[in-house]
């Protein structure tokens, strides 16, 4: 079995990785509403070396280019709210801090019915392999939760 601080490790990057992503959507889905704003935020991101590749944000944004332009800007605060998220879980446990296990452990299942409900509207293997790695992280978690109380 992995030792557990690269098993966190490789959590973290999952959660960084979903927070890159979610910041690409925020930033595509902000140039179709106003190019100006996208186009500042872009140079701000790109001066912490956060490069979100403007030909890949703008087809993953397409899909939901028949939005309203409030709601892509709805839209793209809850990108830019969930990759906060993702960042806060994945540097906390990187650093192995307990708060972010915990944090991870119950986020993580707060989404599952989300998913489920997801996977019921239309079955895909992204969506179940999303599934199952997210199920995956709770469980490794609470079980290192629960490891770690009774060595404490």
């Amino acid at each position: 079995m992995p030792r557990p601080g690269l098993v966190l490790r490789l959590i973290a990057l999952f959660k960084l990785f979903k927070a890159a992503l979610l910041v690409a959507i925020g930033l595509g889905t902000l140039h179709l509403v106003r190019a100006g704003l996208a186009d500042d935020a872009q140079r701000w991101l790109e001066t912490l070396a956060i490069n979100s590749g403007r030909a890949s944000v703008q087809r993953l944004v397409s899909l939901v280019s028949g939005l309203s332009p409030r709601r892509l800007e709805v839209l793209a605060v809850v990108a830019f709210l969930y990759a906060g998220l993702y960042l806060l879980e994945g540097v906390g446990v990187w650093f192995e801090k307990r708060w972010a296990e915990y944090l991870i452990a119950i986020v993580t299942l707060l989404f599952v019915p989300f998913e489920v409900l997801a996977l019921m509207h239309r079955v895909s293997p992204t969506r179940l392999a999303a599934l199952i790695l997210n199920l995956a992280v709770a469980a490794y978690m609470i079980h290192k939760l629960r490891e770690d109380r009774v060595k404490g």
